[in-house]
């Protein structure tokens, strides 16, 4: 664990041969990764194909674009809630990382095809309320979707608009109110509106990251694992 990183140095090609391809864990048609659209309809498939253990929660607050904020919950009993650990998994919060979306899709679809035949997955979806945020930064992923519809779209920030001059974005990253606007090693952020690590105007001013605090308040989660693409890293 380095600066609340945990690293992964060694190859993961040994543990990735052994485990399957979910089925359902088809392409998408930008650049491999699924569009917003194309998401929405691989969650839908989740909910029709395995409706005991998967029910989804759209959260109240929009983003600018009004786009929604997904959340797909993995548990037996899926549309109760009941007393059990609760884990949050979220991608996306950079809009240029489709890889952290996609992360959560393969993890997602291995968890329910394989509940009835391993018994340590049917164990974990039993005891466990698996909540999933695929993608954080709808508005910044649509822009990169639309504007490079073949793949390879580099903005990373939401769409916020900055005012006459400012250009558009935050980085939703650097918007939490924890150690909101501090700096120091290892740490890159910007107060300047123009430049991707823009933190916002203030710590909690942007929709997205409102709704997650409030999806917070309103869970248990003993623990939260943010999915990214380009540190070789989980963060938690």
């Amino acid at each position: 664990m380095v600066n609340g990183k945990l690293q992964f140095q060694q190859s993961c090609a040994s543990a990735i041969e052994s485990v399957d391809v979910p089925a359902a864990f088809i392409e998408g048609s930008y650049g491999g990764y699924y569009t917003f659209a194309e998401m929405q309809e691989r969650i839908n498939y989740m909910v029709n194909t395995y409706p005991n253990l998967v029910d989804t929660i759209i959260l109240p607050t929009r983003t600018y674009s009004n786009h929604p904020l997904i959340v797909v919950k993995i548990s037996d009993n899926a549309d109760i809630d009941e007393s059990e650990p609760e884990a949050l998994y979220t991608g996306l919060h950079h809009a240029r990382e489709g890889m952290s979306m996609m992360n959560l899709f393969f993890f997602m679809n291995y968890l329910l095809e394989h509940y009835n035949s391993d018994t340590r997955i049917k164990e974990l979806v039993d005891s466990r309320e698996l909540y999933f945020l695929p993608c954080v930064n709808p508005d910044g992923y649509v822009f990169n979707e639309t504007n490079s519809p073949g793949g390879g779209g580099m903005w990373r920030k939401n769409r916020r608009n900055n005012g006459a001059g400012n250009g558009r974005g935050v980085d939703i990253n650097r918007n939490y109110g924890e150690d909101w606007g501090e700096d120091g090693a290892n740490v890159s952020i910007s107060t300047d509106p123009d430049e991707e690590d823009y933190i916002g105007p203030s710590a909690w001013s942007e929709p997205e990251t409102r709704a997650l605090r409030e999806l917070g308040r309103s869970r248990q989660f003993t623990i939260a694992i943010d999915h990214h693409a380009y540190g070789n890293y989980y963060v938690t």
